[in-house]
């Protein structure tokens, strides 16, 4: 009877709760070791940062596609330029002094004979006289020779200089556009320009104008000099006549 009023009793406890807005206590299940439990977690949006990788990674590969075009351009420049070298820029110089050597030998052939012409001509042709101004007029030559040549290879050294102003351009322009066959086709056709460019040939002056006609003033000049070095002699007390004094 106890027994039972008891379990009454707690029934109605249990219904009294039910009634009210009193919450239950929840069971929770003890877990047993080693065993494994799932917990769901709520969905996130990553739509954001998905986007932002596959942006990152297609830029990377653009970029690494840009730097292949540039290297690919760049080895197609130099390809069109490497025929400048410094055979052909030695070359340059040497057509320079081609063009020029021939006449300078004609006009220093046809001013020494004038000299010989003009030193026989004045009875001088084996004097001092003569031998000074053969050794001018050499000097002369040597003088000419050496203009020419450095002339010369200012040409060569002005055609390197555009040369190498032509591929730094180039070069500026594939690396802002990235456009490897484009600066093929400029780099190709600027080379032919280049190469197909000659040194400029103006005839030479004359070189040894009046070298000769200043023979007579040149030996007059000598006579004078060497009258006047007599009579300096002639007057040095070490020229008169000496005494013995016993």
């Amino acid at each position: 009877m106890d027994a039972t009023n008891r379990v009454g009793r707690q029934a109605d406890k249990l219904a009294s709760r039910v009634g009210s807005a009193v919450p239950l206590p929840i069971w929770k299940p003890t877990p047993k070791p080693g065993s494994v439990i799932v917990c769901s977690t709520p969905d996130v949006d990553t739509s954001v940062q998905d986007q932002m990788l596959a942006d990152s990674k297609a830029a990377r590969a653009e970029e690494e596609a840009r730097k292949a075009r540039i290297k690919d351009g760049s080895a197609r420049i130099d390809t069109n330029f490497a025929g400048f070298d410094q055979q052909f820029f030695d070359g340059i110089a040497n057509n320079q002094m081609n063009l020029y050597q021939p006449e300078l030998d004609d006009q220093f052939g046809k001013a020494r004979d004038s000299l010989a012409f003009a030193l026989a001509r004045a009875g001088t042709l084996n004097s001092t006289i003569a031998g000074d101004k053969t050794a001018e007029l050499g000097q002369k030559y040597d003088t000419q020779k050496a203009t020419i040549a450095s002339n010369a290879q200012a040409a060569a050294d002005a055609l390197k200089g555009r040369v190498a102003t032509e591929k730094t351009s180039l070069t500026g322009l594939l690396n802002s556009t990235a456009d490897s066959d484009r600066a093929a086709n400029e780099s190709l056709a600027r080379s032919q320009q280049l190469f197909q460019e000659q040194p400029t040939y103006n005839a030479l002056p004359d070189l040894f104008a009046g070298f000769a006609s200043g023979v007579g003033n040149y030996y007059a000049g000598q006579q004078s000099r060497d009258a006047y070095a007599a009579y300096t002699n002639s007057r040095s007390p070490s020229a008169g006549s000496s005494r013995t004094i016993q």
